[in-house]
C-alpha cells in the first residue's frame, strides 16, 4: 500500500535520532530504504514500532499497513 502524501519518519537508533522525509508514494520499500541507507547492517527483523495498543512490533511487509495505522 503506497501512501500518496508526504510523511516525516522519526527513526532512533544507536543513541541518535534521525528524522526522515519520505514523497508522495511511499509504501515499506521506501521506509526500509530508508532506514538501511542509516544503518546498513542493520539485521532483517530489527526495525520496531509501537502499535495503537503501545505495544513494540517487528516492522516488516507484512505489518505494514498497522504501522501506518499509527
Amino acid at each position: 500500500m503506497a501512501i500518496d502524501a508526504t510523511a516525516v519518519l522519526k527513526v532512533r537508533g544507536g543513541g541518535e535520532i534521525h528524522r526522515i522525509l519520505l514523497g508522495p508514494g511511499y509504501g515499506f520499500e521506501a521506509v526500509h530504504a530508508a532506514v538501511s541507507a542509516l544503518w546498513p547492517d542493520l539485521p532483517e527483523g530489527a526495525m520496531k514500532y509501537m502499535d495503537g495498543d503501545g505495544d513494540w512490533c517487528t516492522l516488516v511487509e507484512g505489518t505494514y499497513e498497522d504501522f501506518i495505522a499509527g
